[in-house]
């Protein structure tokens, strides 16, 4: 299986996906979609990646400010 470093290129050159991956709303959920197309990584793996901690996307409502931050970082996008 591919890990985060694939799945951050997919992000870039794969629109759809992005978009797909910016609809979970809490770190598992983008894990188990990320699982379903082939990736293997863990919330830690993500937590090095940006500087969104797990528990910052549980504190913010529905963790979708939080994550959809983290996405853009995985994408390599800005804020």
């Amino acid at each position: 299986m591919a890990g985060l470093k694939e799945f951050k290129e997919k992000m870039k050159s794969d629109s759809a996906f992005a978009e797909a991956v910016s609809k979970c709303r809490i770190p598992d959920e983008i894990i188990e979609f990320a699982e379903k197309n082939g990736f293997s990584f863990t919330a830690e793996d993500i937590e090095e990646l940006t500087d969104v901690s797990a528990e910052d996307i549980a504190r913010v409502s529905g963790g979708v400010r939080a994550l959809v931050s983290a996405s853009n970082q995985i994408a390599g996008r800005r804020p």
